[in-house]
């Protein structure tokens, strides 16, 4: 999997872009948003958690 390193200059456009389709959503799409995070970073917790007594 490859790295683009994006310019100063292009990483404020994208930046923008994101804050303006934030700003759209409705407060539905954002707590569905949200909750997948949160769903998705549960997961990888869960993972390394059972990592770390694989690796004992």
């Amino acid at each position: 999997m490859s790295v683009k390193n994006h310019t100063n200059e292009t990483k404020k456009k994208m930046s923008a872009s994101q804050k303006a389709r934030h700003a759209n959503m409705s407060e539905e799409q954002k707590k569905a948003i949200s909750e997948k995070i949160k769903k998705k970073w549960r997961e990888i917790h869960n993972a390394m958690y059972l990592l770390q007594f694989e690796n004992d």
